[in-house]
């Protein structure tokens, strides 16, 4: 189970509005000031994310929590919208090629790309028809786990 710390903006019946803090590897790191990579991250501010959970536990607004995910899902989703576009693009090039050499005497190579940009197309199409249908789906969304005893202290985060 992937757990993250948040906290409560919104309810609405079963549900709930959390913001989640982004924390950087950085921030502990004892080498952060000669390190690149803490340079760029630096440079981009670090937002706030939000997402609606199920809120089983009754969580009021302002109050700090644990929202879990379970990995399973999100290896199963992120399978699905990384893999199944580069599928689609390498089996629409392959076979647009096979058959504009085969059946149509058609010059392989733009037939490949025509051909692969259309299976990625296609592969998109369902990634989104997934996503959609997978979106009221509890199995594919975080929960509140746990609400925290003690505040978060959310500006020490932010220096971090």
């Amino acid at each position: 189970m992937l757990e993250e710390d948040a906290q409560v903006v919104s309810t609405s019946g079963d549900t709930a509005l959390v913001a989640i803090k982004p924390r950087s590897g950085c921030g502990s790191c004892d080498v952060k000031g000669a390190c690149g990579t803490s340079i760029i991250a630096g440079l981009f501010p670090s937002r706030n994310r939000t997402f609606i959970v199920e809120n089983t536990l009754k969580a009021e607004v302002g109050q700090e929590v644990i929202v879990g995910l379970n990995e399973s899902v999100l290896q199963r989703a992120s399978l699905i919208i990384y893999l199944l576009p580069v599928m689609g693009l390498i089996l629409g090039a392959i076979l647009g090629g096979y058959l504009a050499e085969r059946y149509f005497f058609f010059p392989a190579e733009p037939a490949s790309i025509v051909a692969g940009l259309s299976g990625m197309a296609i592969a998109f199409v369902l990634v989104n028809r997934f996503s959609n249908g997978s979106a009221d789906k509890t199995q594919y969304q975080a929960k509140i786990l746990s609400i925290r005893k003690h505040n978060i202290d959310w500006k020490s985060l932010e220096k971090s």
